[in-house]
């Protein structure tokens, strides 16, 4: 039986794959040695496939780099976030240290002070250190973690009170909380002479007989505010006066 050629190049796809029957496959092959036109068929395919082959072959490498970037590409990953880690773990040391050095280490020096110069008990909260001696109360509210929110402050048994604040670098600063015999009360910051100081500090505004009435109170209190200086200097050797304005 011989086969047209639409037929052979229906059949030429399952010939060359070798999955058409022998008979049919003889048939092929009889046609071929006779058709120029379906051997150029066959040869177009097996060229194609050739080719595909060949492309097939030359993507496999593209494959093994591109799956050879990914592995890396999260070591590089890995490694970005230990560095970036490390660098922020740096940074928080550094803001830590620069913060208790310069300003937290003062009150903790206070708080031992207080445990090492008294033989009262010296009570502690989770903030707070409180120590009653002499007629005083002493507090020390710590810091709170990389803030600035902390104050020393001192009482007596009149009313009086006296704030104090260690600055950066050592020196403090302070300002006492009066009240006159008609229990307005006040707060004045000092010069080193006793007197109140306005200059420096001149809120809330304080008009010339408020003034005076202030400098009166600050005459007439001045032996409370010498005993409680003294009582700061010999529980922590610290003379405010020396860090007031002249």
């Amino acid at each position: 039986m011989k086969l047209c050629c639409n037929v052979v190049e229906d059949m030429l796809p399952m010939y060359f794959d070798g999955v058409c029957s022998e008979e049919s496959a003889e048939m092929v092959e009889a046609h071929l040695k006779d058709c120029p036109r379906c051997s150029r068929v066959l040869s177009d395919l097996q060229s194609a496939i050739s080719v595909q082959s060949a492309v097939v072959d030359d993507i496999k490498p593209l494959k093994e780099i591109k799956k050879k970037w990914k592995n890396r590409k999260w070591i590089y990953i890995g490694r970005g976030i230990c560095i970036a880690l490390a660098a922020l773990l740096l940074v928080t040391a550094v803001v830590i240290g620069m913060w208790y050095f310069s300003y937290a280490k003062y009150y903790h020096r206070l708080t031992r002070d207080m445990e090492r110069n008294s033989s009262a008990e010296v009570t502690i909260t989770s903030a707070e250190y409180s120590l009653v001696k002499d007629g005083y109360r002493f507090d020390v509210n710590m810091p709170f973690f990389l803030s600035k929110s902390a104050f020393v402050r001192v009482i007596n048994d009149d009313g009086l009170i006296l704030f104090f604040y260690p600055e950066v670098g050592g020196e403090y600063s302070f300002w006492f909380y009066i009240t006159d015999s008609d229990n307005h009360a006040y707060s004045v910051y000092l010069k080193s002479n006793m007197t109140a100081d306005f200059e420096n500090h001149k809120f809330p505004v304080r008009s010339e007989k408020e003034q005076a009435h202030i400098q009166q109170v600050l005459y007439d209190r001045q032996d409370d505010i010498v005993a409680m200086l003294n009582a700061v200097y010999e529980l922590w050797g610290i003379d405010l006066l020396e860090y007031a304005p002249k």
